[in-house]
């Protein structure tokens, strides 16, 4: 029995030693280590800190930069935070507009409100004038419509030629690429034309080759070349309501592409005259196409614009072709730095398809509208303005007469 306890309390004393043996390389292994780790982040922070000097933008970077920026965890900040060493020239603007109104003609509907009808956001980056991405967030009536007006990646290899891709806004006449935001706009509301015909604000996924150069020392020519996923009609089958074909942003159907363009000529800078077309199938069996023809004018000075656009539309039917068309014309004179009076005439034809138009018979919509746009500080902010609109619907499609009064103000910073 002696011998055995004997034998037990040095078996026990033999393990104790190994284990304190093994406890002991480990803490001095970590130790070790600990202070290779150590002095290895030092370095690295150090090279960092010398590179980072370097680096003053994206196109300044060797292969060898590019290379050691990398992703080290339980470092501070994210995805943002790590793009920020490439000293990007970032940008944020927007615009908002807010308005009341006694009538909506393009909704066909009475209505007595107040609305925010935009604050749209708008977040960009400039590389060299070579690369640029952005992207407009649209919040629409206070907030409760929310998503994404256009987001845009623009290549420019050379001046004359940009390779755009992504969603967005359709080169299709001047007022749905360039004059509808609020901040823009001469008058508070879309002609029915744009509204109904071509669908402003228009959007497309797909991509874009744009560009201009000059012809002579006066005059220029532009173009834009567009593939996009097209308009897709939702609910019943052929002839439906232009407008509602929109947001067709990944093809699950119909998947043929429409295709189509805008060429522009300046023959002096005061004035551009463009013709644009849209071509590709609307219904989701990809059967029957749409095409869109529009032809826009405009002449601009510092104090004087006129502009105007035609619009036509044929959309297939197994029974035949509808045709839907309408222009607008508008006109414009800055009286001084506070004032710009305004008047435009628009009408719209848009026959009755049963079941898919909210224009009950064919009777053409008209309307005149005068405008007054007051800039209240024009030397501080230009794009700040109060517009009052007074229309009187000459035909509402129903034979009927009825006027509209809205009063908006609208900033783009």
């Amino acid at each position: 029995m002696q011998l055995r306890t004997f034998w037990q309390g040095c078996h026990f004393k033999i393990i104790n030693v190994k284990i304190e043996r093994i406890i002991f390389t480990i803490s001095i292994s970590f130790i070790f280590s600990l202070s290779q780790l150590l002095f290895h982040i030092a370095a690295a922070q150090e090279k960092d800190s010398t590179a980072t000097g370097k680096l003053k933008n994206l196109l300044d970077m060797e292969l060898t930069d590019l290379l050691d920026i990398k992703v080290v965890s339980g470092e501070k900040g994210g995805f943002g935070k790590q793009l920020e060493e490439l000293k990007l020239k970032t940008y944020l603007h927007g615009y908002a507009a807010g308005w009341y109104r006694t009538y909506d003609l393009n909704r066909r509907k009475r209505t007595s409100t107040f609305s925010l009808q935009y604050f749209n956001p708008i977040l960009g980056v400039n590389i060299q004038d070579k690369v640029v991405a952005e992207i407009m967030m649209e919040y629409e009536h206070a907030g409760s419509e929310l998503g994404i007006r256009y987001g845009i990646i623009d290549y420019s290899p050379f001046k004359f030629l940009t390779l755009r891709a992504g969603k967005f806004l359709m080169p299709m006449g001047k007022f749905n690429e360039y004059y509808y935001p609020e901040y823009i706009n001469l008058l508070n509301d879309r002609p029915i034309s744009h509204w109904q015909i071509l669908p402003s604000v228009w959007s497309e996924v797909g991509a874009q080759l744009r560009g201009k150069f000059s012809l002579s020392k006066k005059s220029s020519f532009n173009y834009s070349l567009f593939v996009v996923n097209g308009l897709e009609q939702k609910n019943g089958k052929y002839g439906g309501d232009i407008r509602e074909m929109r947001d067709n942003f990944r093809d699950y159907k119909n998947e043929k592409k429409s295709f189509g363009g805008r060429i522009g000529i300046l023959p002096v800078p005061e004035i551009e005259s463009g013709v644009s077309y849209y071509y590709g199938p609307y219904t989701t069996d990809g059967k029957e196409n749409l095409s869109i023809l529009c032809i826009d004018v405009g002449y601009n000075t510092k104090k004087f614009n006129l502009r105007g656009e035609y619009v036509s539309a044929i959309q297939d039917t197994l029974s035949g072709s509808i045709n839907k068309n309408g222009f607008f014309v508008e006109s414009a004179y800055r009286v001084n730095l506070y004032l710009k009076p305004v008047i435009r005439y628009d009408q719209a034809y848009l026959p009755a398809v049963a079941g898919f138009d909210k224009i009950i018979n064919t009777k053409t919509i008209q309307r005149v509208t005068a405008g007054l746009t007051i800039y209240p500080e024009p030397k501080l902010v230009s794009r700040f303005s109060i517009k009052i609109n007074y229309s009187a619907v000459l035909n509402d499609g129903n034979g009927s007469l009825t006027n509209e009064f809205i009063l908006q103000t609208a900033i783009g910073f």
